[in-house]
Order: C-alpha cells, then sequence, then structure tokens
C-alpha cells in the first residue's frame, strides 16, 4: 500500500512541476496515471486524493481548452467530495464549474454554479468561498450589463474580502 501512495505523491508533483512550466499536457499524462494507481481503491483516503488529482486534472484541461472535459473532472471531483462529506471540496467544485461555463461565455450557466457554491458556503459558513463566488457573479452581471446588480455582488464580496 505505502508503495501506491508514494508513487502516487511522486506523480502528483510531478504533474505539478509540469504544470507549473506550462506543460499541461505532461501533467495531465502524470495525473491521469496517479489517478489509474487509485481506480481500485475504495479506501476513503484514497478517494480524497482520487478527488483532488480530479480537481488538478480539470485545471490542467482548462488551461488546454478542453472545457468539456474539465467540466467532467470537476463534476467527478464533486461527487467523491461529496461520498466523503467534504462540503468546502463540494462548494470548490460548484465554483470550478461556474467558471468553466464562465470561460464558454455561458453565463447562465456560471452563475447557476456559482449559485450553488454559494449554497453549500453559507451552509459551511466559509466567507473566503462566498467572497469569491459573490465577485463571480458580480463579474457575471457586468458581462450581462446589469451594473446595479454587479456592484451589489461586488460590494458583498468586498465587505467579506475586507473581513479576512
Amino acid at each position: 500500500m505505502d508503495s501506491k501512495i508514494d508513487s502516487v505523491i511522486h506523480l502528483n508533483r510531478k504533474s505539478r512541476e509540469l504544470y507549473d512550466q506550462g506543460d499541461y499536457d505532461g501533467a495531465l499524462d502524470s495525473y491521469a496515471e496517479a489517478l489509474a494507481i487509485l481506480t481500485e481503491t475504495e479506501y476513503s483516503e484514497e478517494q480524497e486524493t482520487k478527488a483532488k488529482l480530479l480537481n488538478n486534472i480539470g485545471h490542467a484541461q482548462v488551461k488546454i481548452g478542453d472545457f468539456d472535459k474539465a467540466l467532467v473532472s470537476f463534476s467527478q471531483s464533486a461527487v467523491l467530495f461529496h461520498r466523503l462529506g467534504n462540503m468546502l471540496g463540494v462548494g470548490e467544485q460548484f465554483g470550478n464549474v461556474g467558471s468553466v461555463y464562465l470561460d464558454k461565455g455561458m453565463w447562465d450557466d456560471a452563475q447557476a454554479s456559482y449559485e450553488k457554491a454559494l449554497s453549500v458556503f453559507t451552509l459551511k459558513d466559509y466567507m473566503p468561498g462566498l467572497a469569491d463566488q459573490y465577485s463571480n457573479i458580480g463579474y457575471i452581471c457586468t458581462q450581462k450589463k446589469e451594473f446595479d446588480s454587479a456592484l451589489e455582488w461586488f460590494y458583498k464580496a468586498k465587505s467579506l474580502y475586507e473581513c479576512r
């Protein structure tokens, strides 16, 4: 078991280095290899690692412009986090999904995902997540030329950012 975890840790580090160097395809390959090592297991610690790897894969997919695959990766990550009872992880994945929709110019879908993240972060009273989602929704409102609404969202975000 330890050699499996050691391999995953090594591949995750390698992936992060490749990602930081801008080699997103190489990072994806290493993340996928690490994920494959964990595919057969059901241990909760390893499930959390799988959820984090799927999150990382999603971010690399966004960098190469493969938005549809990123949506799948972030959604799979959210499912694993939910199974583990890690609701902050779920909220973060909803936010990631919203950002992919934002990148695709799908404002309504992005806002719906950000609002899902808001509901999780509100339940958990997680101020940094709330502030980020308020800001994201404010940005969407500016894109839709709903400037009064955008200002409301940005002021909500600002008040939370100032509390940090």
